[in-house]
């Protein structure tokens, strides 16, 4: 039980660290929130375009309870959530929402389990046998930088 309070209250404060504004017709529109982005030198790099398609694939095959889902689709989407969870998007679409949603809400539990991650500092997890870190902000590889 008391594990179960402490992923709500990890929702919770993930949840107050984002801001979703629906864009036009929910076109992703990905950019630097600030200069010190642009500084950066850790994360994936990928294009706006490729972040955009990214995103639209995901929620496509996380969307499925049919689609086949490999230990490398979970660490994608771990990354993916955490580009949009910790700022890398100045402005976001319904399309992120709907993921990052997802992720949260159906595989966070999942992803914890099957990386075999444990609660580390800054209410995230950290999987030691992935190097992964799920929520706490950039680490490593473990979120996009988006590129112009």
């Amino acid at each position: 039980m008391a594990n179960n309070i402490l992923k709500s209250f990890i929702v919770l404060v993930i949840a107050t660290n984002l801001s979703f504004d629906l864009y036009g017709k929910g076109i992703l529109r990905c950019g630097f929130q600030d200069k010190n982005q642009m500084n950066d030198t850790t994360g994936v790099l990928i294009s706006s375009r490729g972040f955009d398609s990214l995103v639209q694939s995901l929620l496509m095959k996380f969307s499925s309870d049919t689609s086949v889902k490999l230990m490398d689709d979970y660490i994608v989407l771990v990354k993916a959530a955490n580009t949009i969870a910790f700022g890398q998007l100045n402005e976001s679409s319904r399309y992120c929402k709907e993921l990052y949603d997802l992720f949260l809400f159906k595989y966070l539990n999942i992803i914890v389990k099957l990386t075999d991650a444990k609660l580390s500092k800054g209410l995230s997890y950290y999987s030691k046998k992935y190097d992964l870190l799920i929520g706490g902000g950039k680490y490593k590889t473990n979120y996009y930088r988006i590129t112009r």
